[in-house]
């Protein structure tokens, strides 16, 4: 092999490179993409199992998450979701029986200092 096929050899094996590197580069985004979506979908299971933001579709849950994935917030509301208790009934807390107030200034005051006090709605 003379000095000019061994620089055109090294020339095409560069270009080969490069374009497995652009190959790999993007696997890696698509692995790394559907790793989010896998655990965006079970924070969104566990939400729902546990009545979090049930006002939500699932559609709007989704993209909410995803919101806050890109924000770098997701690790931050996974252990929430983790922590947070399910289906807490606050029903005597609120004006008339309304569950779903996303108001807190709707909370009755000597309601919510009874249930201080006494742990019973």
């Amino acid at each position: 092999m003379n000095n000019a096929e061994l620089g055109e050899l090294l020339i095409k094996t560069a270009a080969l490179i490069r374009e497995l590197r652009k190959e790999r580069d993007t696997y890696k985004q698509k692995l790394a993409d559907l790793q989010l979506q896998n655990r965006i979908d079970k924070i969104a299971a566990e939400m729902r199992a546990k009545g979090i933001n049930k006002h939500l579709s699932e559609e709007e849950l989704r993209a909410d998450l995803e919101k806050h994935a890109k924000e770098g917030k997701l690790d931050m509301i996974e252990e929430s979701v983790k922590l947070a208790a399910g289906n807490v009934n606050f029903t005597g807390l609120y004006g008339v029986g309304n569950v779903d107030s996303s108001s807190p200034s709707s909370v009755s005051a000597a309601a919510l200092e009874a249930f201080i006090k006494t742990g019973e709605i």
